[in-house]
């Protein structure tokens, strides 16, 4: 994985020890002695009956082969002999049970509280091999612990117990052979997963599923399984995935996102299918870049790390890849490169990533094929052609991708599908760049808006996703829908 200013990806800590997991709200201190009194007599007459079945159950569920609440593969670096794997667990080893206050009527209670955080340690080995190999990695808990007594009083949603912050494993696996199946576990009792890595040459067909806007449910999960049941190499994802606009409150959406992922997004063989991703102005609070800045009262800086973080905690914590800035790139072997963009959400278009890009595809001049992904469309099917993301991705991107000859681009954030004609110098030019989109993978379609616009060859109100295979110097590209049908055709040539 080759981005600008580079740091770093590991996490900041390794191993983490016990930490409480309830936040502010959980009080470790000593109560007050007429609720140290009416504690005590009730804890003496419930111990028999509540202590012990509470144990018992910890007991059950600690006997329980571990399997994580998320799983998700991608690539810091080389797809041919890496795979960085992120896993998802309910912090806690075990729970004491500690006295505090009711939320609200600010009664003496007892609760549960988690204690203890799971060791970042996995199992593999290639598919064949007798012997597996121990990997550890490091932790990083989640941005933020849900609200249980918020969302309680809010709008009665019932937590697992017990009320829990989640932390994220990491993992990155080297050295493995190119073009090779692998098996994975998180706990020896527990559930086998694969992986393959990609070839290093262009000698079998690579598929990816490229689309955007994402979200979870019914909807997601059957795109999902329709895309896995073509077997692709990996998905790439660009922008508006669990639509949490970077809240706390949201927290929910990105538990039922990557429970979505995990029972959907998985082969036939139980293989794993790898992700890369782009953020989109659901990802980031404030949405755009302009937005963070106003609201930060300072201006846009490259090395502001801090601040993009603050912004877009869920992106950054869940997804090693593209890091920060925001933007980067991703090289397979000799024959593909995925350039994933920030169209205009927590960097501006033009200037350094602008800079950034020419300097990409300046360097990937000989790979035959290349493909931007980035969420916001220059050349939209429902938003006005003078939105100014649009409009900057025109004025700084598409003159870009004319100059290094791509054949096509990958736009999403209007929730339709859409074929463009071959476009060069505002015109339809048959040794132009076509742009497939418009990002309706698992989400409510929006509708293609009534003007007729020049630039469009195919346009459809659908959900679907691009299935691109890879096969010598030929690419093909079909739009399908949720029914599995192939609702349209794209191929192209490598450069």
């Amino acid at each position: 994985m080759s981005h600008p200013g580079s740091k770093p990806r590991a996490f900041e800590q390794e191993g983490r020890g016990e930490r409480d997991e309830a936040g502010s709200g959980t009080a470790r201190s000593a109560p007050s002695s007429s609720s140290r009194g009416w504690l005590g007599r009730r804890l003496h007459r419930a111990c028999r009956r509540t202590v012990g079945l509470l144990l018992f159950a910890a007991c059950a569920a600690g006997a329980e082969p571990f399997d994580p609440s998320g799983i998700v593969l991608t690539w810091q670096r080389d797809p041919t002999t890496t795979m960085t794997i992120d896993w998802h667990s309910i912090d806690g080893t075990g729970f004491e049970l500690v006295e505090k206050k009711s939320p609200g009527h600010q009664l003496p209670v007892i609760e549960p509280v988690v204690t203890g955080v799971r060791e970042p340690v996995l199992e593999y080995r290639k598919a064949g091999d007798p012997a597996w190999v121990r990997a550890r990695g490091r932790n990083q808990p989640f941005p933020y612990v849900e609200d249980r007594a918020g969302a309680l009083h809010r709008d009665g949603y019932s937590h697992s117990f017990p009320p829990s912050g989640r932390t994220v494993h990491r993992v990155e696996l080297t050295a493995l052979s190119p073009d090779s199946n692998y098996e994975l576990r998180f706990d020896p009792a527990g559930p086998v997963y694969r992986f393959r890595t990609l070839p290093r040459t262009l000698t079998r067909e690579v598929r990816f599923a490229s689309g955007g806007d994402i979200g979870s449910g019914t909807w997601t999960e059957t795109m999902n399984r329709v895309a896995a049941s073509h077997d692709p190499d990996f998905v790439l994802w660009g922008g508006d995935l669990a639509y949490c606009d970077g809240a706390q409150a949201r927290l929910g959406r990105w538990y039922e996102f990557f429970d979505s992922m995990k029972k959907s997004l998985v082969a036939a063989d139980r293989r794993l299918i790898p992700v890369l991703v782009t953020t989109g102005n659901h990802e980031v609070a404030g949405g755009y870049v302009d937005a963070v800045a106003k609201a930060a009262k300072k201006p846009y800086a490259r090395e502001d790390d801090a601040l993009r973080a603050q912004v877009a905690p869920y992106f950054f914590s869940f997804f090693a890849t593209p890091g920060q800035p925001g933007y980067g790139v991703v090289d397979f072997g000799d024959y593909l490169s995925i350039v994933l963009l920030d169209s205009g959400h927590l960097n501006p278009i033009g200037g350094l990533q602008a800079e950034w890009l020419d300097q990409t595809l300046t360097a990937r001049a000989r790979v035959p094929f290349v493909f931007p992904s980035y969420h916001v469309p220059a050349f939209p099917t429902f938003r006005p052609q003078t939105d100014k993301q649009s409009a900057g991705v025109r004025e700084h991107w598409v003159p870009l991708f004319e100059k290094h000859r791509l054949p096509v681009v990958f736009e999403n954030h209007d929730h339709n599908f859409k074929r463009t004609h071959p476009i060069k110098d505002g015109m339809i030019d048959p040794l132009g760049v076509t742009y497939l989109g418009d990002g309706a993978w698992g989400v409510f379609v929006v509708g293609v808006a009534k003007d007729e616009r020049w630039f469009h060859a195919r346009t459809m109100p659908i959900n679907h996703f691009y299935l691109v295979k890879l096969k010598g110097r030929d690419a093909t590209f079909e739009a399908i829908n949720l029914r599995n049908q192939v609702i349209d055709r794209h191929a192209a040539k490598a450069r």
